[in-house]
């Protein structure tokens, strides 16, 4: 199966329009789950996937898009949300990188 090649500046653009259109805006996508938002969108549209390092990088320095380390509250519901998603990609700690979306016009 052929693949296209894009640079991780648009591979970042296209993956974070992609979600936009989804409705996934102003929801925390710890490491693990915007690397898995890539994976799928460039499986999806036949990309060949670069470094997720560098689309990561490129992906919060984008418009509307905040990269943020938190530090986890016990008792704040909307973290064990977050700890919940830690936990299933197989890592855990109170200050995670968390990524938020926002729309832009």
């Amino acid at each position: 199966m052929l693949r296209v090649m894009l640079g991780p500046d648009a591979i970042a653009e296209r993956v974070i329009s992609h979600l936009r259109e989804e409705g996934f805006i102003d929801y925390p996508f710890t490491r693990a789950d915007l690397d898995s938002e890539i994976e799928r969108w460039c499986e999806k549209a036949r990309v060949k996937l670069g470094s997720l390092q560098r689309i990561r990088e490129t992906v919060a320095a984008l418009p509307g898009v905040k990269r943020t380390r938190l530090r986890l509250n016990s008792f704040d519901p909307r973290h064990q949300y977050i700890r919940r998603r830690l936990r299933a990609s197989g890592q855990d700690g109170d200050y995670p990188t968390v990524y938020f979306i926002t729309c832009v016009d």
